[in-house]
């Protein structure tokens, strides 16, 4: 599922936000598009580590580079956790 939010910007709707974002922490994320010229190419994997108080979403890219994610800029999807078993024999690689 690619996620992108949209007009999360009043009281409820941002809190529900918050509570959604934090439990994705852990959880891996391929990214689809990156609105930054210089960000990270799309279908890059990295592993959510924190969500800011502005809902940032950080993440370890595979590519070593650190760099958040904008929920309502930026599309990305959660990978199935049979999705990252793959992912982990393919690339051989934990993040």
């Amino acid at each position: 599922m690619i996620k992108k939010f949209k007009n999360f910007n009043n009281g409820q709707k941002t809190l529900k936000l918050k509570e959604h974002l934090q439990q994705l922490i852990g959880k891996y994320v391929q990214l689809i598009k990156m609105d930054d010229p210089y960000g990270i190419k799309p279908g890059t994997i990295g592993i959510i580590y924190q969500i800011d108080d502005i809902n940032n979403i950080f993440v370890r890219w595979e590519n070593g580079e650190t760099l958040a994610l904008i929920p309502e800029i930026d599309e990305y999807r959660i990978l199935s956790d049979k999705e990252v078993d793959k992912y982990k024999k393919i690339k051989k690689f934990n993040l």
